[in-house]
């Protein structure tokens, strides 16, 4: 066997997929420091199944994958195949070549695969074992084993010959066995702890466990009597009960025609009092007119004398007012006139202003042309004419030197034209050829990706697709349980209906037979009716053993059915015949009174629903019943109605006529009865429904199914395809590279010729500009200087006349500015007349306006009242005052009829009340009695229900009473006396010793189980321990003697050997190395030379590959501490040794290269990303980077 080759896609520095092929002998692995040559044998300890990311030279194991450059992206997965020749069939699998193959996502998924198989890492580590492969063997040896043998104390250097002798697997397995028998002790001791502690148990146990079962004969005894006493007394408790209801019944008839009668009366002397109430409004009514017709008089009489009094003082007020309105209109006039002189005299002087403001304008502005200095104009305008004439001689000597400037760079820029014209042809035809392979590669590389995101979409949409199939099973199969649950609850249900579970015997028996025998019975009161589940506690209660009752069509069945119970002792029942059985029900008076307070709930017949002719059943059971919320409301309520009625709380509490009370906790039992049949109706329903589900849910798995299988195919295709289409990519790419190289050289040489041109050409555009600026100034210059000097003999002659000018314009100006000063006082005064003159006008005109309105309105308002609308007001209001006086007598007289008819009525209800009273009294009794005999019957009955968990008539078939009554109660007094003398009985003894007792048994089972394991595990670590000895042995003697031979080959001449630190002891001792190389003494391995100590390590390493050879193995950069010599003879006995075992040596030593047979070279032309090269032998030492 032998390594074929190595596949690496995206491990560390390799960003591309890349293949090496290895041949049998010596190959090297050549490349610079930092280049990713190691990176090959971290990528076959990798792919062996190393799970250390230290050993890998990283901090996390996702550091393997490709973590991108400045140029390259990172990847998301590092992939490593390994192939190996196996035609020597040297690991044991039918394929004369194996290819394992590892991959890891940067998500943290990671693949193994072997032949292309998907695995698990233990099926690669089995497949391994023993071969001399795998990432604990010899088959990879670095520097730092190298190290380990040189810096580790003896004891540590035994590690590296239990590896060689195989013992470690042996080691870890009594480490392992040697806990497992501290842990069989541990157990072995609380096992003994326990037995010692249960035998202190059994015998105290024991004795209770015999008691209590003497307490149990004689409490079966006592609960067999004492269910016949109950059984008796319930048959005499139902004969009286019996008997009670019947007088009931005559009271209750004769009480509910009483109360008809009071009904009737109550209503009378209602309405009578509703016909006082309305007389009294009425008279009120009218008095209220009354009153007011009185008021409203007076105040007419009053508004007469007022309107004679206004009507005199207005006539005075209308003469005053009219001698000042012409006053007003006086006053107006004169202010008016005063107003309009006053704005024609502003006009005028508003208009003589502003002729002086234009006047003293123009003064000043010939002023502030004559103001300037005339005589430092001209010092100024000598001084410009000399600069003039400086500048223009040195602009003259600046243009000779560059016309000089521009004549050399016109020659430079013709040279560069002509050396850019004959790169552009170059560059030209190298960028048509990258856009021609550009084109190509990223054609390849889409066609690349679009495979990979086709893969990743298809693996998420696998991923996703198998989550939800998993999820939808998982729903499926609890779907199923909660639906064979509901069935097996349906079938329960389904068979208690049919066996009528839960009725008296007597009532099963007449519902069984009356399809038969008995087509009158209509059936059971449970079975007819419904109702809200919220009262399902207060109905249950209100009905108790009467929801068992049988309704018949006529007395006749009832008869019928009773003699058939009687003569084929079928037990008992109730019958209710509908042509027979009477109403019960509360009048709607004392419904009123009670349905105001909060909690009462009405009547309990009108909760439930029934077949209306089967409405009578209910009123007989339920209409003297009324539900409330809570106990309290319901005591209320029966105090308002003298406690006449029974009340039912929703939790089942019972206030009964007379005002006994009846409640507490209790078991539903009789209640399933009432809420099976809607439970089962449900059930059904809710089967039939999920049945339909799961079928549809059965139908999508499958489609499921075969979606994910087809997806798992469109997968492979897409990851074959994508295989073929990366091998494109990467010659494209290697293609394009070659050529952008070109294209980049060129563009450099094209960039700096042109660069050089555009200088030249900028710096002669800069000269031509600046020689074009110069001509320009010395024009300027010219033109400055000769302007310049005839402004000199102008201002000259100017000077004298514009002095005696500015003397004449200041006085003007000062004579203009008093005349302005004056005319703007005058001005002002004009406008505070005009202002104060209009606010005159205006508070006259607004004086007049407003005495004008306010006598008009006194006028109107003396219109519209006159003497003769007065006295008709007054007629008015003594009419009505007359009309209600009349009224309000024959009111009050058919008041006093209507008191004298409601004495009557009073009378009348009070002689029936006094009837009604004693009726309820009787009836009160009555009810007192009869609940008296409910309550000790439901006692004796769910005492019988509670203790026996059986019905009465099952009672009554079960415990037959063979003895008196009375010695039957003597007898229960002594069982109970004989039991209460036993003391506490601890009933759970019984179990608890059989338990204790079972448990003591199997415990002791488990101390002689642990026992035997204890003494195993000894065997076992003996023998683990002799085979290690044994291994260990013949191991390190065998590696002794070929270390000797090999020091001597390696070192040429010298002796070596390797000595136990304890022989006595195999298992523990140490290994010390002692060597003697040529011509020096005997001494330790610490006491040699860096390089004779780093050569023994190696001959070391190389005895033990002898006497463990591998089929390959992987030297990194082992002789790098050696000197040249050495190095060449590690290489000669390194090329002897291949002829049996493969090496691939990753190295940079000139020596080592010599003598292999293959050379690859590991270079890093792009920053961060390793590439390999083919490299010529003479050509290594280039790539070795020898230091």
């Amino acid at each position: 066997m032998y390594l074929k080759r190595l596949e690496l896609t995206g491990f560390k520095s390799f960003a591309e997929k890349l293949g090496i092929d290895f041949v049998p002998g010596v190959t090297a692995v050549v490349g610079p420091n930092g280049s990713g040559k190691s990176n090959i044998s971290d990528a076959i300890r990798w792919v062996l199944g190393e799970q250390s990311a230290k050993n890998l030279r990283g901090a996390k194991m996702e550091d393997v994958i490709f973590s991108g450059s400045d140029r390259r992206k990172a990847l998301n997965m590092a992939e490593i195949s390994l192939v190996l020749d196996n035609e020597d069939q040297h690991v044991p699998v039918d394929y004369s070549e194996v290819v394992v193959t590892r991959r890891l996502y940067r998500s943290g998924d990671s693949e193994y695969l072997l032949n292309r198989q998907p695995c698990r890492l233990k099926d690669i580590t089995d497949l391994f074992m023993d071969s001399g492969l795998g990432k604990e063997a010899f088959s990879i040896i670095g520097q730092g084993r190298v190290e380990e043998i040189l810096s580790s104390k003896a004891e540590e250097r035994r590690m590296i010959f239990e590896e060689a002798a195989g013992v470690l697997k042996y080691k870890f397995r009594k480490q392992a066995s040697e806990k497992k028998l501290t842990e069989t002790e541990d157990n072995l001791s609380r096992v003994r702890d326990i037995i010692h502690e249960l035998e202190q148990q059994i015998q105290p146990l024991e004795e209770q466990a015999s008691i209590a079962n003497e307490y149990l004969s004689m409490s079966e005894e006592l609960s067999t009597i004492e269910a016949g006493v109950l059984v008796k007394e319930i048959e005499e408790l139902h004969g009286q009960w019996h008997t009670l209801k019947q007088d009931l019944e005559q009271a209750e008839d004769i009480r509910r025609q009483h109360e008809i009668d009071q009904y009737r009366i109550e209503q009378e002397t209602e309405n009578v009092r509703k016909e006082l109430a309305r007389l009294d409004e009425e008279i009120q009514t009218w008095q209220e007119d009354l009153l007011k017709a009185t008021e409203e008089l007076e105040k007419s009489e009053g508004q007469k004398q007022l309107y004679e009094e206004r009507l005199k003082h207005f006539s005075e007020r209308k003469n005053q007012f009219e001698a000042e309105m012409k006053e007003l209109n006086r006053q107006l006039h004169q202010t008016n006139e005063e107003l309009q002189r006053s704005i024609k005299d502003k006009e005028e002087q508003q208009e003589q202003v502003a002729a002086l403001e234009d006047r003293l304008k123009d003064i000043e502005v010939s002023l502030f042309t004559l103001s300037e200095s005339t005589e430092e104009q001209l010092e100024e305008l000598k001084s410009d004419y000399m600069e003039w004439l400086n500048r223009r001689a040195a602009k003259e000597n600046d243009q000779k030197h560059l016309n000089n400037q521009a004549e050399r760079l016109r020659s430079q820029i013709q040279r560069k034209k002509e050396e850019v014209a004959h790169i552009q042809e170059e560059l030209n035809e190298a960028i048509e050829e990258v856009h021609c392979l550009t084109d190509a590669f990223e054609s390849a590389k889409q066609k690349t990706q679009d495979c990979l995101d086709d893969y990743r979409m298809l693996h998420e949409k696998e991923q996703r697709m198998l989550s939800q199939l998993k999820q939808e099973e998982e729903q499926l199969q609890k779907k199923e349980k909660e639906l064979q649950q509901k069935r097996s609850r349906r079938d329960v249900l389904k068979d208690m209906e049919e066996e009528y579970a839960g009725f008296f015997h007597g009532v099963k028996e007449m519902l069984k037979q009356r399809d038969d025998q008995f087509p009158g019975i209509v059936g059971a009161v449970a079975e007819v009716i419904s109702f809200d589940s919220s009262l399902k506690t207060a109905v249950d209660t209100a009905l108790g053993a009467g929801q068992q009752n049988v309704i018949t069509e006529t007395a006749d069945h009832g008869r019928e059915a009773i003699a058939y119970l009687k003569k084929n002792g079928k037990g008992r029942a109730t019958f209710l015949p509908l042509d027979t059985v009477k109403e019960k029900s509360i009048s709607a008076y004392d419904l009123g009174r009670v349905s105001e307070i909060p909690g009462v709930l009405g009547q309990a017949s009108a909760h439930i629903q029934v077949e209306e002719r089967l409405r009578p059943v209910i009123e007989h059971q339920l209409g003297n019943v009324l539900f409330t919320e809570t106990l309290h409301q319901a005591q209320k309520a029966a105090s308002i109605l003298k406690h006449r009625f029974r009340f039912v709380t929703l939790e089942g509490d019972v206030v009964s006529p007379g005002g006994a009370m009846t409640g507490g906790s209790m078991q539903q039992k009789s209640g399933q009865i009432l809420s099976r049949k809607a439970e089962l109706a449900t059930l059904i329903e809710q089967v039939a429904k999920e049945e339909r589900q799961i079928a549809e849910k059965f139908q999508r798995l499958e489609q499921q199914q075969k979606e994910v299988h087809n997806l798992q195919e469109k997968k492979e295709n897409e990851r074959q395809k994508g295989e073929s289409r990366r091998s494109e990519e990467r010659k494209s790419e290697n293609d394009l590279k070659e050529k952008k190289w070109q294209r980049d050289t060129l563009q450099d040489k094209f960039d700096a010729a042109e660069m050089s041109a555009t200088d030249y050409q900028d710096e002669l555009v800069q000269t031509e500009e600046r020689i074009s600026e110069l001509t320009s100034g010395i024009k300027e210059a010219d033109l400055k200087a000769e302007q310049t000097k005839v402004e000199i003999d102008e201002l000259s002659v100017s000077l004298s006349d514009k002095q005696q000018q500015e003397k004449k314009l200041n006085e003007s100006r000062n004579d203009l500015k008093i005349q302005l000063a004056s005319a703007k006082e005058q001005l002002r005064f004009i406008l505070e007349t005009e202002e104060r003159l209009s606010a005159e006008l205006q508070e006259l005109e607004q004086s007049k306006e407003t005495k004008t309105e306010a006598m008009e309105e006194q006028e109107r308002s003396l219109k519209n009242g006159t003497t003769a609308n007065v006295t008709e007001t007054l007629e008015t209001w003594k009419r009505k005052k007359d009309e209600a006086t009349e009224t309000i007598q024959k009111l009050r007289k058919q008041r006093l009829e209507k008191e004298s008819d409601l004495d009557s009525k009073d009378g009348e209800l009070k002689g029936i009340n006094q009837q009604l009273q004693y009726t309820r009294r009787m009836e009160q009794e009555l009810e007192v009695k009869s609940n008296r005999l409910d309550v000790n019957l439901d006692t004796k009955l769910n005492y019988l229900q509670e203790q026996y968990e059986i019905s009465f008539e099952l009672a009554k078939e079960r415990y037959t009473l063979t003895l008196d009554l009375s010695k039957a109660k003597e007898k229960v007094k002594l069982l109970r006396l004989s039991i209460d003398e036993l003391g506490h009985v601890n009933t759970g003894a019984i179990e608890e010793f059989e338990r204790v007792k079972e448990r003591h048994g199997f415990l002791f089972e488990q101390k002689e189980d642990l026992e035997n394991a204890k003494q195993t595990l000894h065997s076992v670590i003996h023998e683990m321990d002799t085979e290690m000895t044994r291994r260990f042995s013949e191991t390190f003697y065998q590696i002794q003697h070929c270390f000797q031979d090999v020091f001597q080959q390696l070192f040429g001449g010298g002796r070596a050997s390797l000595e136990l630190t304890n022989p006595d002891d195999l298992l523990t001792t140490g290994v010390d190395i002692v060597a003697q190389p040529p011509g020096k003494k005997l001494q330790h391995l610490a006491l040699l030379s860096g390089g004779e100590r780093a050569l023994t390590a190696i001959a070391l390493l190389f005895s033990i590959l002898q006497v463990r050879p591998v089929p390959f193995c992987v030297l990194d950069e082992v002789e790098a501490a050696l000197d040249e010599a050495n190095v060449v003879r590690f290489a000669n006995y390194l090329k002897d040794f291949s002829q049996d075992t493969q090496f691939i040596v990753v190295t940079h030593r000139k020596g080592t290269m010599e003598e292999a047979d293959v050379l690859y070279g590991v270079t890093m032309e792009e920053s961060g990303v390793s590439s390999l090269v083919s490299v010529k032998l003479e050509e290594s030492e280039k790539f070795a980077g020898v230091q």
